[in-house]
């Protein structure tokens, strides 16, 4: 058996697809130039090719190629494969077709189909890799920056988006494919003040004549399903830190008085995935910025900063350089609902806990810190859905791949 087979049955999870040892699995496709590629591979006796022959004239028929029913360990070669694509019930039931075991997570299932081809056909392990690291997850990546109404001298302040962006990411093709963009009208406090003015770039004509939000979302999800992304589709959305969605998306919805939509509820924290992958300097990890993330990557911030297409454009350009270096980027980060809690309830909760620093009269000095400590929790705190960290093996184990 090979270096790589024995690797494999010597680890407990080197074997998972995206590790840095995986062993070397080619996605299955039912193309014909890599069914060819592919059975080349193979012996002889199994790569054999019937041909119709006419005795007289050899040109006058054309060859017929017939493929050979695939084995029960190729059988399982292609499970191993996509069973990151299959939802629970067709995975139990592919493994039943092979009688092989369906019980328990997905990474106890993936370690029983990979010893059950080293047991029988350990050479099919050894088959080049030709399918990215991420793409093995997701056929597309969204990103997203949103802006939304502040305030310099009130960090609680409750705020509301007032620039909705996403930009598309083909993770095959490794390019963006298409944007989307809405500005927001904010409803509670519809005024923008001059600090938000001057961060944004965004206007009160612009706020005071665009849609508001729950429209916009409405209009987001007709961009999606524009772009064909529905429940075939295998997509997620990616941020630069938690706040988009985990603060500024949960905000709005409690103003808005909706839940959090699911397909957000999952999400790639980028930065995170960056950290792991290319910032290993102690001393800066604290104080990665996308400055930082484009400088690492030998890039310029093209564009306004706290524009939000913008800002998605160029986060967008550091997704682009790990998908070419072929890096893991996954889901890492998602919102937990407390028990019994009811949308309204928090909404009044927050709107009472911030409504002293919601405009632009706010407490100063000794008497603002102490307001702050006494009365205002955080956003961590206060809102009702929390964040959670994604390890690598929930992820694999878990729903976030359905």
């Amino acid at each position: 058996m090979g270096n790589i087979v024995a690797s494999l049955l010597n680890s407990d999870h080197d074997g998972i697809p995206g590790s840095e040892q995986t062993c070397g699995l080619s996605s299955c496709s039912s193309d014909s130039t890599e069914s060819h590629e592919e059975q080349t591979n193979l012996p002889e006796s199994r790569n054999s090719r019937l041909q119709a022959v006419n005795t007289t004239d050899d040109n006058s028929l054309a060859t017929t190629n017939v493929k050979q029913e695939l084995s029960n360990a190729e059988k399982a070669l292609e499970v191993m494969q996509t069973m990151y694509r299959l939802r629970t019930p067709l995975l139990h039931e592919k493994l039943d077709q092979l009688k092989i075991d369906n019980r328990g997570g997905r990474l106890l299932i993936y370690e029983r189909l990979k010893r059950y081809i080293c047991k029988h056909e350990p050479r099919l392990l050894n088959r080049p890799n030709t399918e990215g690291k991420t793409e093995r997850f997701y056929d597309y990546l969204i990103v997203i920056d949103f802006e939304c109404t502040c305030d310099e001298s009130a960090p609680e302040y409750q705020h509301e988006i007032i620039e909705f962006p996403a930009v598309l990411i083909d993770v095959r093709k490794q390019e963006v494919v298409g944007t989307f963009r809405s500005y927001v009208q904010p409803v509670r406090y519809p005024q923008l003040n001059e600090f938000c003015v001057k961060l944004t770039g965004i206007t009160q004509e612009t706020v005071d004549k665009s849609p508001t939000f729950v429209r916009v979302l409405t209009k987001f999800y007709n961009w999606l399903k524009e772009k064909n992304l529905d429940k075939s589709t295998r997509y997620a959305f990616v941020t630069d830190g938690p706040w988009d969605i985990a603060k500024f998306l949960q905000m709005q919805c409690l103003q808005s008085e909706i839940g959090v939509p699911h397909i957000f509820r999952h999400y790639i924290n980028i930065r995170k995935c960056f950290l792991n992958n290319y910032y290993m300097r102690g001393d800066l990890a604290p104080k990665i910025t996308l400055a930082k993330m484009l400088s690492e990557c030998n890039m310029e911030f093209v564009g306004r900063p706290h524009c939000g297409l913008d800002d998605s454009i160029n986060i967008a350009r550091v997704v682009i350089k790990m998908l070419k270096d072929n890096i893991e980027i996954r889901v890492n980060e998602r919102l937990v609902k407390g028990k019994n809690v009811k949308v309204k309830d928090y909404a009044r909760q927050l709107s009472l806990k911030t409504s002293r620093f919601a405009g632009s009269q706010v407490p100063t000095g000794k008497e603002n810190v102490e307001s702050k400590n006494r009365d205002f929790p955080t956003w961590r705190e206060v809102l009702p859905y929390k964040n959670i960290f994604v390890s690598r093996d929930a992820f694999i184990s878990g729903d976030y791949l359905q």
